[in-house]
């Protein structure tokens, strides 16, 4: 069956819809662990490297 011009609409709006959301994830989780990695950094110099810090974890 060929597809209707709506379902083809539909089609790219769910494709442009992942796209969306899958860059502001990306953004998101980049955003999140810069600060964990800069809270990592700011507790290393004040503790000296090993000292008590959460690990850094990217996600």
């Amino acid at each position: 069956m060929p597809t209707t011009h709506v379902e083809k609409q539909q089609k790219e709006f769910k494709l442009f819809n992942s796209i969306i959301y899958g860059t502001l994830c990306d953004l998101s989780v980049q955003y999140l662990s810069g600060i964990k990695y800069n809270e990592y950094l700011a507790c290393s110099i004040e503790n000296g490297v090993g000292g008590q810090c959460p690990p850094y974890a990217i996600y």
